[in-house]
Parts: C-alpha cells; sequence; structure tokens
C-alpha cells in the first residue's frame, strides 16, 4: 500500500535520485519534466508527458532546488519550459507544493490559489547538508581548472557564508593564504577567528592584486571594472553563487582574466547524495505535518 502520492517535477539528476529515494520508501511516485534517469535508476517510477496527468492524484509535488533559474519558468531538464502560471493553474487547492529558492511573488501566488509551499531553502538541516556538498563538489572545480598547485596560494572569499565555510574547511590541508570579505563585521569576525585574514570593504582593493584566487558566493557584483582591473592575470574567478552572479563573462574576457562558473554543485558532482538528501529533508517535514 503507497504511504503518499506524489509528483517530481523538473530539475537536473537530484530530481531523478529524489524520485528513487521517494519511490524506495513505498511512496507513489510518477515524473514529469526530468531528465533521464541513469543506468538502471528509475526502474517502476513512471514518466508522464502530461502535466495535468502528472499531477491528477499527488498530495505532493516536489519541484527541484532552486525552482527556478530566471524567475519566470520551472527549473526543468525537460525541452518544454513550464510558466509559472500554467503550473499554478494545473495544480489544486491543498495540494503541496516543495522545492528550493522561491521567489516571494511566486509564493505569493501559490497562496491565493490556496497551495502551501514548503522551501527547503529555508530548513536549517537542509542548508547545512547543501552546503557540505557544495564545498565538497567544489573542490573538484578548484583543483581541475587551477594549472598551479594550491600549495600556499592566496584565495578571497567574497561572502564567507555557509558554503564558503565549508570550502575553507577542506582547504586546511592546502596551507594557503585564505582571506575572507564581508559587509557584517560578525562573519568577519568567525573569519578571523579561523584563523583568516578578515577584509572589510575598505580594505578589499589593497588586497587584490596579491591574489591567486578569488571565490565569489554572493548574488551580485562585488567588484566593478576597475577592481578587476587591480587583479593579476594570473588570478582566476570562480563563481559558485546563483543569478545574477558576481561575475560578468564579458568583463572577465576583457580583462583576460579566467572565470569558472559553478552553479548547482551538488546536482552536477554528486547527484545521487544530492537527491537523497532533498528526499530526507522532505521526509522529515512530511512527518511533521502527519503525512
Amino acid at each position: 500500500m503507497f504511504l503518499t502520492s506524489m509528483t517530481i517535477l523538473g530539475g537536473d539528476l537530484r530530481q531523478c535520485y529524489l524520485a528513487e529515494y521517494m519511490h524506495n520508501l513505498g511512496h507513489d511516485v510518477i515524473c514529469f519534466g526530468t531528465v533521464p534517469f541513469p543506468f538502471s535508476h528509475g526502474d517502476g517510477i513512471p514518466i508522464s508527458r502530461q502535466l495535468p496527468y502528472a499531477l491528477s492524484q499527488a498530495r505532493l509535488v516536489l519541484g527541484p532546488v532552486p525552482f527556478s533559474k530566471d524567475g519566470v519558468h520551472l527549473n526543468a531538464g525537460g525541452k518544454d519550459p513550464l510558466f509559472f502560471h500554467d503550473l499554478i493553474d494545473a495544480l489544486r487547492p491543498g495540494q503541496i507544493l516543495v522545492g528550493g529558492g522561491f521567489q516571494k511573488e511566486f509564493v505569493a501566488s501559490c497562496a491565493a490559489a490556496q497551495i502551501p509551499v514548503w522551501d527547503l531553502m529555508k530548513e536549517e538541516g537542509f542548508i547545512r547538508k547543501n552546503a557540505a556538498l557544495t564545498g565538497e563538489g567544489f573542490l573538484s572545480y578548484l583543483i581541475a581548472n587551477t594549472p598551479f598547485s594550491l600549495k600556499n596560494r592566496s584565495l578571497l572569499f567574497l561572502g564567507y557564508g555557509r558554503c564558503a565555510q565549508e570550502i575553507e574547511k577542506l582547504l586546511t590541508g592546502f596551507s594557503m593564504n585564505i582571506y575572507v570579505y564581508d559587509c557584517k563585521e560578525e562573519i568577519l569576525a568567525l573569519g578571523k577567528s579561523q584563523g583568516h585574514t578578515p577584509v572589510t570593504p575598505g580594505e578589499l582593493l589593497g588586497y587584490l592584486p596579491k591574489l591567486d584566487l578569488i571565490v565569489n558566493t554572493v548574488c551580485g557584483p562585488v567588484l566593478n571594472d576597475d577592481a578587476l582591473s587591480l587583479l593579476s592575470p594570473d588570478c582566476i574567478l570562480f563563481d559558485i553563487a546563483s543569478a545574477p552572479y558576481g561575475f560578468r563573462e564579458e568583463t572577465a574576457a576583457q580583462k583576460n582574466l579566467r572565470l569558472f562558473r559553478c552553479p548547482g554543485i551538488p546536482g552536477r558532482v554528486m547527484p545521487q547524495t544530492a537527491g537523497e538528501a532533498l528526499g530526507a529533508a522532505i521526509s522529515e517535514r512530511m512527518l511533521s505535518y502527519g503525512l
């Protein structure tokens, strides 16, 4: 006997492994707009090409993290984009929509349609797990895209939130010179307590010429064109923030700086573990709601 009927929507490979995780728990799972399942995974899980049919029996509708990349469409791996308004029109009042990083306007539209929304990016346990996976996955990007050893190199974090802190933990064995930039004094104090050099907005420009690596975690530009001109041409930029990102590709190219954008690291590098983390977080939330 099935526990709960649910529909898995869009996303990357994380959604496939999420579907498998929930299916193995005994839930009645159907997919819509997901990417192809890898290898033998997904056996016994139906995939619908019709949204109304996919949603017809669902108590929970499990969207991707992030839920959208452009604020207009669902973040979907399928070929046909799914507009927010079409999704809301297809949902029934009382169906629960789950995902991460919802925009306020979209949540308001769901509320008007009597559709409860669970935002996993407001769940502390999931945030910590996702940050840890991001840190681990980013290390592979960092090593693969630097032509030099990380030993004794100088690295600046733009923003020192959870993801930056997880990356920093993994870099301790490289004896790197780590600089932490943030606008919040308490965050700078945290970086200093970890043995790193805090950099205030007023000090930032003075540190730029000595850097080998910059890792941006801020959703928006911190360094303008003049600031980027102070960087060594050998300095490599990594951007793990979501849109609108921290560096413009055109500007980096004009300055002859190497830029690597690394969005959605858990889904790209370790989708199985990331999908299972989604499943565990959703299952915990379901228990609290008696589902």
